[in-house]
């Protein structure tokens, strides 16, 4: 059903949210996702970040990237999450190796990093299509990222990756913000 929602011309139901409380919000359930002996880091950014958004959408995305960071690190490991506001023209995702992409408007950049094996070079432009997974058939479906870029190209957003073997992984994705939060 969600895939063909984001497939319709008219968009789900959206409206006005800060970023910064969808995101904290979901770091409850984050918490109960994460082994206990695992750690998490957050970095938000301090001013409210206004976004026209489906809500039920972002958590989705949110959810499905810490899951893929959660199946990746050990029982030690450590998964990041920031949010930070980006001007137009700035690079994303910092660190970020091959071609830099930049944003393309005032937006806020989400991302969600892991210390766990790396994406081999192999697989990487598979990522995003649909049915492909690492997984076993009992755990992954194949529609976990495929769906996020579908939420967030729907969003005029942009998403992508960066990952070094062996060091982890940087999923991170942008959104325009709404210039009416100016007038907030």
């Amino acid at each position: 059903r969600r895939i063909i929602d984001l497939h319709r011309d008219k968009p789900a139901n959206r409206s006005l949210h800060d970023l910064k409380v969808l995101l904290g919000d979901q770091m409850d359930l984050v918490g109960i996702l994460i082994p206990p002996s695992a750690t998490i880091k957050t970095s938000f950014s301090k001013e409210p970040l206004y976004a026209f958004i489906e809500e039920t959408g972002f958590r989705q995305v949110i959810l499905n990237l810490v899951i893929n960071a959660r199946d990746v690190i050990s029982k030690k490991g450590t998964i990041k999450i920031s949010l930070k506001k980006v001007l137009k023209g700035q690079k994303l995702c910092k660190g970020q190796k091959g071609e830099s992409r930049k944003a393309p408007s005032d937006g806020a950049e989400i991302s969600i990093s892991d210390d766990g094996c790396g994406i081999p070079e192999d697989i990487r432009q598979k990522i995003f299509e649909p049915f492909f997974t690492t997984k076993n058939s009992h755990s992954g479906s194949g529609f976990g990222l495929y769906n996020c870029k579908l939420f967030v190209e729907d969003h005029k957003g942009l998403i992508g990756f960066h990952s070094v073997l062996d060091k982890g992984t940087t999923f991170f994705f942008f959104l325009p913000l709404d210039p009416r939060a100016e007038e907030r």
